[in-house]
């Protein structure tokens, strides 16, 4: 019997990129409230509010070291020593010019002293009560101001902020108790599926001799039709890793419908308050046990997608459902429900690019919610998905012959081998195709969200790795047949997008591509009118990322109140490079002749990074590039001057 084409079953919802799945979560998703929380509760949330100092720091003048405080003047000699004092304690007398004060270091200065001259520029005196003071010290020497390490009324703690240790120990200096912060977003987690089980539950496969375990936490072993719930406990870690409270549902079986349709409608999490997100693993194929999807369409919700172009986890929903905030008000709000694959890596993966990105958004972070993406070299051929572009597990390290970042693949990459997450520190994005990507070429790369593991240390060799600022030798191979992927060469470029719609695209990369010996090593995209902060922020972040030797800022550098490129970028350099700039701005005038000026270029150096500004309109960018190639190429050269030193 013949299959027609009438016959196949189709998906109603269209295929979106990950790009257009992520702006839809994050448009749908709201920050969450304020909420008090204890000093010792604060890390690792966000600063619902600016703190400010409410007393300057040091409150009094006090010395930097053990010595003598004594008044400026009175050039080497003996001095009568009137008084010792110790860190907490007030000095109880007033200096003559031939006196000196005993005094540790943090303690406050008597207050007609104007030096203090250290301990090892004195010597005891033959003359009991006496100290010899061997220089003549000046005035202000090893004093520290009042308010010289915080000045009164100084911003500690910005508005978004991620506390740290370092932010309470802030906090703390001037006397504070608590702070506020977002609320946490609360995260129910479903699993579904007839074939999965607890790591508690009593079915068990009978067995006809008694064994050891070889763990004896484990549990019993399951009939062979069964499956262990990973899912379950792998949601519950990584929601706790970001900083949100899991709240396990446990396991509801596909035959199960109306209870998962309860669920799903609301009804059982209006009860459960105040649940911001729930997250279901399973069910959202298009198999006739897949459920889950049939439950949030018929449901009071809306699916905003049910499929995305990425493997693995072309499955993933999302939906939202508006509920009323509480039974004495009428105020109603979005409910957040992701539907992710049933598969453990297909699981992990989409958790990583929306979940957990959604939860940055809730819980206060005013930073890219998205991790940015690096370039790493492959180490061996990867072959491409001719369909789909794929998320493929990687573990980045640094090369130090290559002076660069490499993928390694972790083996092999189906979707129910969750083994390969072992040792995976990144995403390497390998772009749709036939064949291979080859051993040696550099992709986008996505950090995976491991708060047990530094980035830093992952990605570099502590004995090998490139120190931010340090001077780098580069690989001398030029790259002559460029394509917009796949990119080798010698300059490392940071690109950070603030455009409307990030229009990084290929045939940008093109353009970086004809100036021979240029890598593409980082690109941000912040969107439209971000903050001062948020810009300056990303600014710092590329100029010490590993490899990126010029930053180039696309957009917001116009005339506009929201247009603040220009100031983040002075606020970043340490040195101008005037004539680049006038350079760039002549290039644009004669590009652009009925647009004068056309926007503002600044162009200067932070350390061994050059950075500079150009338009954010894709067309302009072209023209200006055109006029302006001799000028990168000049700029590449400077560079590479000063990495080979």
């Amino acid at each position: 019997m013949s299959t027609t084409a009438s016959s196949v079953t189709e998906s109603p919802y269209p295929m979106i990129s990950v790009d257009e799945a992520v702006k839809i979560v994050l448009e749908n998703t709201r920050v969450l409230g304020p909420q008090s929380v204890a000093l010792s509760d604060a890390v690792g949330r966000y600063a619902y509010e600016d703190v400010r100092a409410t007393r300057p720091l040091p409150a009094m003048r006090t010395s930097v070291m053990d010595g003598y405080a004594v008044i400026t003047g009175g050039g080497p000699g003996e001095y009568k020593i009137v008084d010792r004092i110790l860190a907490g304690h007030r000095a109880q007398v007033t200096l003559s010019p031939s006196s000196a004060a005993y005094i540790t270091t943090g303690a406050p200065l008597p207050e007609n002293a104007e030096a203090i001259v250290k301990i090892e520029d004195t010597k005891m005196s033959e003359k009991e009560g006496h100290v010899t003071v061997l220089n003549n010290p000046s005035k202000g020497e090893y004093v520290r101001p009042v308010g010289s390490d915080i000045k009164m009324g100084a911003l500690l703690i910005s508005k978004g902020d991620l506390i740290t240790p370092q932010s309470i120990g802030l906090a703390a200096s001037i006397g504070l108790k608590s702070l506020t912060v977002h609320r946490k977003p609360r995260v129910a987690i479903l699993s579904t599926g007839d074939e999965l089980m607890t790591q508690n539950s009593t079915e068990k496969k009978e067995e006809k001799d008694d064994k050891v375990a070889l763990n004896s936490s484990a549990s019993p072993i399951p009939q062979p039709e069964k499956l262990f719930d990973s899912n379950g406990p792998m949601l519950h870690a990584l929601v706790q890793s970001i900083g949100a409270t899991p709240i396990p549902l446990g396991i509801v079986k596909d035959t199960e419908a109306g209870k998962i349709s309860k669920i799903i409608s609301g009804d059982l999490l209006q009860s459960l308050q105040p649940v911001d997100v729930l997250v279901t693993s399973g069910g959202v194929s298009m198999g006739d046990a897949d459920i889950v999807k049939k439950a949030l369409e018929g449901g009071r919700g809306v699916v905003h997608f049910g499929r995305m172009r990425m493997k693995p986890g072309k499955p993933t929903t999302f939906a939202t459902l508006s509920i009323q905030e509480n039974s004495q008000s009428e105020i109603k709000r979005n409910r957040l429900i992701f539907s992710l694959p049933g598969n453990p890596v297909s699981c992990a993966v989409t958790f990583e690019l929306l979940v957990a990105t959604c939860l940055r958004k809730l819980s206060g972070s005013l930073q890219a919610p998205r991790e940015p993406t690096f370039l790493s070299k492959l180490t061996t051929p990867i072959k491409m998905d001719p369909f789909r572009p794929e998320y493929h597990r990687v573990r980045v390290e640094w090369d130090a012959s290559q002076q660069a970042l490499t993928a390694t693949s972790t083996g092999r990459q189906a979707s129910s081998c969750l083994l390969s997450f072992r040792n995976a520190n990144a995403l390497l994005l390998v772009p749709k195709g036939e064949g291979v990507v080859k051993a040696g070429m550099s992709l986008p790369t996505l950090p995976l969200s491991n708060p047990y593991e530094s980035k830093t240390s992952a990605l570099l060799s502590p004995s090998s790795g490139p120190l931010v600022g340090s001077h780098r030798k580069h690989n001398t191979k030029h790259s002559t047949s460029l394509k917009p992927e796949l990119i080798e060469s010698e300059i490392g470029l940071g690109i950070l997008d603030v455009t409307n719609d990030g229009f990084l695209s290929g045939d940008l990369r093109d353009m970086m591509g004809r100036i021979q010996g240029v890598n593409l090593r980082a690109n941000i995209s912040i969107g439209p009118k971000p903050t001062h902060k948020l810009t300056k922020s990303y600014l710092n972040l590329l100029s010490k990322t590993p490899g990126v030797d010029m930053i180039v800022v696309f957009g917001g550098n116009g005339f506009g109140e929201s247009d603040r490129s220009p100031e983040a970028v002075k606020e970043i350099i340490t040195k101008d490079a005037p004539a680049l700039s006038v350079a760039v701005g002549e290039a644009a005038k004669a590009a652009m002749p009925n647009h004068s000026p056309p926007f503002r270029t600044v162009t200067g150096s932070d350390g061994c990074t050059l950075i500079m500004t150009l338009p954010g309109n894709l067309a302009a960018v072209g023209h200006v590039f055109d006029r302006a190639l001799v000028i990168f190429a000049h700029a590449c050269k400077e560079i590479s001057k000063q990495l080979s030193l």
